[in-house]
């Protein structure tokens, strides 16, 4: 079910907190998100720090639901990869796909006299975060966030 992401490159200094590709199916949400709580629970400093942990689960849970919908054609899987770094002064997410890319860009801001169900992801993604970067390079679609830590 999940597998390490190699680092063909070699260029990661260390090995990040949490670093896993699944197969698009949007039940895997749930253990994804387990992970990331694992992942902080063994770290004692984040013990207290309750409302960053909400804020990285809502943007790993909003950033994987949107590669699962929309990064491979309807009925069709594929890779989704997620690997989250943890420094002294930040915390890194990046979220690959080999699917479809897309501009976020060119989505519109949500209007707010005129709410709807749906389609806030990259918007709660983009405001929750510090830096956002969307890239495809060689078919790789890559979402790089980052949150500085206070």
């Amino acid at each position: 079910m999940f597998k390490t992401v190699d680092d063909p490159a070699g260029c990661m200094s260390k090995e990040p907190d949490l670093k896993l590709s699944v197969e698009t199916d949007i039940t895997k949400v749930p253990v994804i998100l387990d992970m990331v709580q694992a992942m902080f629970s063994k770290r004692p400093e984040f013990a207290k720090k309750r409302d960053l942990q909400f804020t990285i689960e809502l943007v790993v849970a909003e950033a994987c639901t949107n590669v699962i919908r929309h990064a491979y054609p309807p009925g069709e899987t594929g890779a989704l990869e997620l690997e989250i770094d943890i420094s002294d002064t930040a915390i890194s997410i990046e979220v690959g796909d080999y699917g479809k890319s897309f501009d976020p860009s060119s989505l519109p801001e949500p209007d707010p006299e005129n709410p709807k169900t749906g389609g806030y992801g990259v918007f709660i993604i983009k405001n929750s975060m510090d830096t956002f970067r969307y890239e495809s390079v060689d078919g790789r679609n890559a979402l790089k966030l980052s949150k500085m830590l206070a």
